[in-house]
C-alpha cells in the first residue's frame, strides 16, 4: 500500500500529504493559491481589479477622441476597393441557372438556392416513417400519391410531403412528435389552402394503427380502388 508524501504549497507554504504519483505535479494547496502565485508573472496581472473613480476618469479622459476601429485604414481600404470588383457570372451546379456574386464568392458559391442545395445533397430520400406511409398509399390508392419531399414541389416557401397526382388538389403531411407540434398542424393546413390544396396532416404514431389509418386516408383520398 502506497504511503502518502507530505508536499509544501509553493505560495502559502502548507503541508500537504499526496499519493506518489502526484508528488511532481502537485505543487498548490488550492487554485487560489496558483492564481496568486503565477500572477506576476503575467501581463494582465491586475485583471479584475477594482479601480477607484478617479482612476475610471483618468482612463475615459484619455481615450476621449481616439477612433476604436478593428480594422486599420488600408485593412479599410483594401475592403472597399474589393467590393469596387465587377461581379462575375456563376452557375449553378445543380439547376445550371446563371448568377452574379462578387469575385471572393466564386470559389464557395455553388448553388443558386437553398433548395439546389438541399437536393444535390441527397436529403431528398424518405425518412423511415414517409417511406412506411408512401407503401401504404401505393398499396391502398395505387398511382394516385407522389413523395414530393425531396423539394420537388414548392407552396410558398412550403414543401410538402406527398401530393395527389390523379387531378385532386390534395396534399399529405406527415408530422414526427419530435419536430413538430400540435399547434403548427392548422396553420400549415391554411397556408396549403390559400394554394386551392386540401391537406391531410398524419402524425408518425398514427403509423402503429394500420386500420385507423387506412380509414382516415380513405375518407380524405377517396374509396380504395
Amino acid at each position: 500500500m502506497n504511503r502518502k508524501i507530505e508536499v509544501i504549497c509553493l505560495q502559502c507554504k502548507k503541508k500537504l500529504l499526496v499519493y506518489p504519483c502526484r508528488y511532481k505535479s502537485f505543487k498548490f494547496c488550492s487554485r487560489s493559491c496558483q492564481g496568486k502565485y503565477y500572477a506576476p508573472k503575467f501581463k494582465f496581472s491586475n485583471r479584475g481589479c477594482k479601480f477607484s473613480n478617479e482612476h475610471r476618469t483618468k482612463i475615459g479622459e484619455s481615450k476621449i477622441g481616439k477612433k476604436r476601429t478593428p480594422f486599420s485604414e488600408q485593412c479599410i481600404k483594401n475592403m472597399s476597393e474589393a467590393h469596387k470588383k465587377p461581379r462575375v457570372a456563376i452557375f449553378c451546379k445543380r439547376c445550371g441557372k446563371s448568377i452574379e456574386h462578387s469575385p471572393y464568392e466564386e470559389k464557395f458559391r455553388k448553388f443558386c438556392s437553398i433548395r439546389c442545395n438541399l437536393i444535390a445533397m441527397g436529403s431528398g430520400r424518405p425518412n423511415g416513417a414517409e417511406q412506411v406511409l408512401l407503401n401504404l398509399l401505393n398499396q391502398y390508392f395505387p398511382n394516385e400519391w407522389k413523395y414530393v419531399g425531396d423539394y420537388q414541389v414548392w407552396f410558398g416557401k412550403k414543401n410538402p410531403d406527398f401530393i395527389n397526382v390523379n387531378g385532386k388538389k390534395k396534399l399529405i403531411e406527415l408530422f414526427g412528435r419530435i419536430h413538430h407540434k400540435k399547434e403548427e398542424e392548422i396553420p400549415r393546413i391554411e397556408h396549403f389552402k390559400q394554394f386551392g390544396f386540401d391537406t391531410l396532416v398524419i402524425w408518425a404514431d398514427e403509423l402503429r394503427n394500420k386500420e385507423s389509418l387506412k380509414e382516415k386516408l380513405i375518407n380524405f383520398s377517396g374509396a380504395i380502388k
